[in-house]
Formats: structure tokens, sequence, C-alpha cells
């Protein structure tokens, strides 16, 4: 599992580097995609739903 979540990550983040992100967005967007996976390893859509929604309690500004 934890090969799985590491994959994923490292996947997130060459797609962020290669749309030019900076370093320090890179790192909270994955430190935030970790938390999701570790707390919902076998994640469903309805999971990411709610845990979007707590972060956005916590002041995550959320756009399309």
């Amino acid at each position: 599992m934890l090969d799985d979540i590491n994959g994923e990550i490292q996947a997130f983040r060459e797609y962020l580097q290669s749309r030019g992100l900076s370093p320090r967005t890179i790192y909270e967007y994955t430190h935030d995609l970790h938390g999701f996976l570790s707390e919902y390893p076998e994640a469903k859509p309805e999971d990411l739903e709610k845990w979007l929604q707590t972060l956005s309690k916590s002041g995550l500004k959320l756009s399309s």
C-alpha cells in the first residue's frame, strides 16, 4: 500500500513540475495528497469530496 501511495504522489509531483509550479506549492499539494491517500487508502469519489470539504473548512480555496 505504501508503495502505491508513494507512486501516486511521485506522479502528481511530476505533473505539478511539468505545469511550472513553485517547489513550495508542489510540496504543499503533495503533502495534502499524502494526507488524503493515507486517510483513504482505497479512496472513492465520495471520499475525495468529504476530504475537500474538510480542507475547505480549514481555509482551502477551491477553484475549477
